[in-house]
């Protein structure tokens, strides 16, 4: 089982910072390659990368809660454009936008889709993992009506579908359609390695933990 071990609630400064340059632009390419160019160091591996992109895009980002039950969404929220540009956007715009950004770092990464919502698989090495950013966003602007572009200096990322099996996603997900980055079907991946399911993503040590499981590939039938 993956342990939600929730930081205390602060939106880092170079997020906010970088958030709001990405409000200023229209142009999700050059968004993609300043996000990129600002998270990921020199020095992060495979799993390091995939989580700071993780968090950014669920403490900079609102599930559009509000208009969806109002029937007044934009088509943006649908879309990457809505994720990290809008900063609002529903499951498929998360989905959408966080393939957009591991492929552009050359990262194996889809879209999948069941049941009325839309997450991600990653690869790592040789395997496959699930990872859900709409269920890991604790806040979907319910409780208010905020202005466009306001970040949430209380909000955090959960890790309860971060790099999970299909074993434990599928207690409340439906496997139906996957999407690669052309937007082409393709066949559902593989997720069954759970060698980072019981990592304490939310607290100190974590990095050191998946530095050692990286060390080993586990063997899936």
């Amino acid at each position: 089982m993956p342990v939600t071990n929730a930081p205390t609630p602060a939106l880092t400064a170079e997020f906010k910072a970088l958030a709001q340059k990405c409000s200023q632009d229209y142009d999700e390419k050059r968004v993609i390659k300043l996000i990129i160019d600002t998270l990921i160091k020199d020095d992060m591996n495979v799993v390091e990368k995939i989580k700071v992109v993780h968090d950014y895009l669920i403490m900079t980002t609102t599930y559009d809660h509000v208009n969806l039950k109002a029937g007044t969404e934009s088509k943006s929220v649908y879309k990457t454009y809505g994720c990290i540009i809008g900063h609002r956007c529903v499951c498929q715009g998360y989905a959408y936008a966080f393939m957009d950004i591991m492929t552009a770092m050359g990262i194996e990464c889809v879209e999948l889709s069941g049941g009325n919502h839309a997450w991600n698989a990653v690869k790592v090495g040789d395997s496959w993992y699930y990872i859900d950013l709409t269920w890991d966003d604790p806040y979907d602007g319910s409780r208010s009506k905020p202005e466009k572009n306001v970040y949430y200096e209380f909000d955090y990322p959960h890790y309860d579908y971060f790099l999970v099996t299909e074993e434990f996603l599928t207690k409340n997900h439906t496997l139906n359609k996957a999407y690669n980055s052309d937007y082409k079907l393709i066949e559902l991946p593989s997720c069954h390695d759970d060698r980072f399911m019981d990592v304490k993503w939310g607290t100190d040590g974590w990095s050191g933990k998946v530095e050692e499981l990286l060390k080993t590939q586990k063997t899936v039938e």
